[in-house]
């Protein structure tokens, strides 16, 4: 099963998107319809995307194109950057299979979206690698990192990880990078914090950012499988990350920098849970890193058998949380 996911072979071009449809699938033929957030609350970037969403259909479809886009991404680095020494399809599946595991996460999420920009941040990030000159990569990686963060503000707490992952590449880094890293997280938001200005509505502004530590009520979360699903993902991704850090010495200089990059971004990402907002939706911007990380893993890990069960299991989960949580 696991070579079937992984192989670089064209049928997986047709596959991951036929794969990403049926999982959303059990939403969309479930009963219910597509609660839009009251308009003063709405990022100016979202007002048009909420705009066209008419229906539930619409909403799943948006969702089911920004998870398209992340798994194009997800080729993209996998092919440029070879991360397990070639072009791999299982990053795309592992993310699919544990993002969209609960069923919360398959209507309209702008979480997708900020997962997008994250995505774009961390390639500029990694092709600094080859350059002698960062001061743009610095800019780009802070800039789609601010994006980021207008679509799911808690992101805008990672400001840092732009600088401290070129520093981490180039191990030179000079105060131009560092400015420039910081002029491109802000900008973003300063373009917005203007039209809220310029629309004298600056309160729903304000309103956006204190959002995010407001306290949820996470007791939809608090279901056995839920619990079940997410200490498993804990387990894997702890001897994931412990198995990477062991060979990390055995991997080639641009190889043990990019999964540096990518190991930072998982333990900065799980710090967010800190936030009182944050929610099961987390774990889409955590499954970015991971997905590479429990790559590297069921790639290189001795006993095979080990590494099907794994696999078969997160399949398992994902398809038995969309009939058991409720």
């Amino acid at each position: 099963m696991l070579r079937i996911f992984n192989a670089n072979y064209f049928y997986n071009y047709l596959l991951f998107p036929i794969v990403g449809a049926l999982l959303l699938l059990p939403a969309f033929l479930s009963p219910g319809t597509f609660e839009l957030q009251p308009a003063k609350d709405i990022n100016p970037l979202l007002l048009p995307l909420y705009a066209i969403i008419k229906t539930k259909a619409t909403a799943l479809f948006l969702n089911y194109l920004a998870v398209m886009v992340i798994s194009v991404l997800f080729l993209y680095i996998s092919s440029t950057f070879s991360f397990v020494g070639e072009r791999s399809f299982l990053p795309v599946y592992l993310f699919m299979f544990i993002a969209l595991a609960h069923p919360s996460t398959h209507n309209f999420q702008p979480v997708f979206i900020a997962a997008i920009f994250m995505q774009i941040a961390i390639i500029n990030l990694l092709a600094s690698f080859e350059k002698a000159k960062v001061i743009a990569n610095g800019f780009n990686a802070g800039f789609f990192t601010g994006i980021a963060g207008l679509f799911y503000p808690a992101l805008s707490c990672l400001f840092f990880l732009a600088p401290m992952s070129l520093y981490s590449l180039k191990n030179k880094v000079g105060w131009r990078e560092w400015t420039a890293s910081v002029i491109g997280l802000l900008l973003p938001h300063i373009y917005v914090f203007s039209y809220f200005y310029l629309t004298n509505n600056l309160n729903s502004f304000y309103s956006i950012y204190l959002q995010t530590f407001a306290p949820k009520n996470l007791s939809k979360f608090a279901q056995l499988p839920t619990i079940v699903h997410l200490v498993f993902i804990t387990i894997i991704s702890i001897a994931a990350s412990i198995t990477m850090l062991r060979h990390y010495g055995e991997k080639k200089i641009n190889t043990r920098r990019f999964y540096k990059i990518v190991l930072q971004y998982l333990f900065f990402g799980l710090l967010l849970l800190s936030i009182p907002s944050i929610s099961y939706e987390l774990l889409i911007i955590v499954s970015l890193p991971l997905s590479f990380i429990l790559t590297n893993y069921l790639t290189f890990i001795r006993r095979r058998i080990w590494a099907e069960a794994i696999f078969m299991l997160i399949i398992i989960f994902s398809v038995a949380l969309q009939f058991l949580v409720k």
